[in-house]
């Protein structure tokens, strides 16, 4: 993938949560779900898709992708990053997509916009591996292709998010 280096934790330090203790939760409290639970799902229902309905693809099927095909890459090309290379990282040298990374800093996969509350995941070879919904805390809870809630994001009080297991483990980050 063709990562620009402002959207590169290995290479720009203000967003590597390893020197900036800003965006790191263990450090910053503020962002950390086990320490601040209006941040966690297991606490706050409003953000648990399993509790709320509308941020849950198999209750909402607006926000479903094997539901609203305008959501779906299979179906319409404009959010395939396998049709319209613009979107794709490995053609593209600056995607509008942001870029998700584990806690080892190795990029994993990137994200392309299908709706204002439903992002799309793609691994490193652009192939689609799950969904983002938004949530009611400025976050995503995400969906694996068989509609499994999988992991959350947390903004990181610089417009990206650190993204959590459900029960809060700290795995992983997104670089918008």
């Amino acid at each position: 993938m063709h990562i620009p280096s402002h959207k590169n934790p290995q290479i720009n330090s203000a967003i590597n949560p390893f020197v900036t203790g800003s965006v790191n939760p263990n450090i910053t409290g503020s962002i950390n779900p086990l320490i601040t639970g209006s941040l966690n799902p297991i606490i706050t229902g409003s953000i648990n898709p399993l509790i709320t309905g509308s941020i849950n693809p198999i209750i909402t099927g607006s926000i479903n992708p094997f539901l609203t095909g305008s959501l779906n890459p299979t179906i319409h090309s404009s959010v395939n990053p396998g049709i319209t290379l613009s979107l794709n990282p490995n053609i593209s040298t600056n995607i509008s997509g942001a870029f998700i990374y584990d806690l080892q800093l190795t990029p994993l996969s990137f994200t392309v916009e299908a709706s204002e509350r439903v992002i799309l995941i793609f691994d490193s070879h652009a192939n689609w591996t799950g969904f983002a919904v938004s949530n009611k805390k400025n976050g995503y809870n995400t969906f694996d292709l068989q509609n499994h809630w999988s992991t959350y994001w947390v903004p990181n009080n610089q417009g990206n998010f650190n993204i959590f297991t459900p029960y809060g483990k700290w795995i992983g980050l997104v670089i918008k």
